[in-house]
This record gives structure tokens, C-alpha cells and sequence, in this order.
């Protein structure tokens, strides 16, 4: 079930032809999760490359689904 999701996510990303609509729907997505508490802010949680300051934390919950922050 992950891997069809992250296959539809790929596919969704892809079929956008300007490189700004990409960015456009990846910081929708980005808007939707809730901001990390300050102790999840650490450089093991730091997206390395980013222009800005990016974290993410990824759980999977006891019915095995993926769960971002």
C-alpha cells in the first residue's frame, strides 16, 4: 500500500511539466502537515540541500500507515 502511494505521488509530481507547479504542489503538501515541535528540529530530521530550513519525521502507526510531520 506505501509503495502505490509513493508510485502515485511520483506520478502525480511527474506529470507536472514546469518545474514552479512542482514547487507549488510540494509546498501545498508542506502546508498541510503540522509545524515540528522545536525537539524534532535536530540535523538528523534536516532535509540536507534545502535553500531553507527543512525538517521531516516520518512514523508509520500500528495499522502500518506512513504518517509525515
Amino acid at each position: 500500500m506505501v509503495a502505490e502511494k509513493l508510485d502515485s505521488l511520483a506520478s502525480e509530481f511527474t506529470s507536472l511539466a514546469k518545474h514552479i507547479e512542482r514547487v507549488k504542489r510540494l509546498l501545498h503538501y508542506a502546508s498541510l502537515l503540522s509545524v515540528l515541535e522545536a525537539a524534532e528540529q535536530v540535523p538528523e530530521n534536516r532535509m540536507a540541500g534545502c535553500a531553507t530550513e527543512v525538517w521531516v519525521v516520518a512514523e508509520v502507526d500500528e495499522w502500518r500507515r506512513m504518517r509525515y510531520g
